[in-house]
């Protein structure tokens, strides 16, 4: 995916950015990642965003990141349900707790970190005889938003994790 920053250095008041027209490769998405509010939001064609420049720095400048070909999820299994996965805090600024719902048919558990780029940040094999649970210190990492896998046999939850 590509990542194109969009910089907002207006006066304080109420704007709004209209998405007119674009086109993707078919399973791609785009995302609107709001910096200052931290809220990540789906664009879809002929959608507008409204957002606030206040008097808060913050708040314009590097204000989002446009973000291209993300995958998107066209379907949905029954798995999903079987695999619950939790991030405790989020966002989180030192660390993250990760847990999941134990099922013991599954031997194994895999969680990756991964950034909006698709780079794996970190991959753990964590053996379902130790604690359904992995701590994972978010402190070196640049703020901004991270995805979260955890893959049990053939279920698979994204989650995703902001780090501040």
């Amino acid at each position: 995916s590509n990542i194109i920053p969009i910089h907002i250095n207006a006066p304080a008041f109420n704007y709004t950015l209209e998405i007119s027209n674009f086109d993707l490769e078919e399973g791609k998405g785009v995302r609107l990642y709001d910096r200052f509010t931290e809220e990540f939001i789906e664009v879809n064609k002929g959608q507008s965003y409204t957002f606030t420049v206040t008097e808060d720095p913050q708040s314009s400048g590097h204000r989002f990141d446009l973000i291209m070909g993300v995958e998107v999820v066209t379907s949905f299994t029954k798995l999903e349900d079987e695999l619950k996965v939790f991030l405790m805090p989020n966002p989180a600024q030192q660390q993250v707790a990760i847990t999941f719902q134990r099922r013991d048919q599954w031997t194994s558990t895999e969680v990756r970190i991964v950034d909006l780029q698709g780079i794996i940040i970190h991959r753990e094999r964590i053996d379902m005889a130790d604690e359904p649970r992995f701590d994972y210190p978010v402190d070196q990492l640049r703020k901004g938003i991270y995805l979260v896998e955890v893959v049990q046999g053939s279920a698979r939850q994204v989650k995703r994790l902001i780090v501040k």
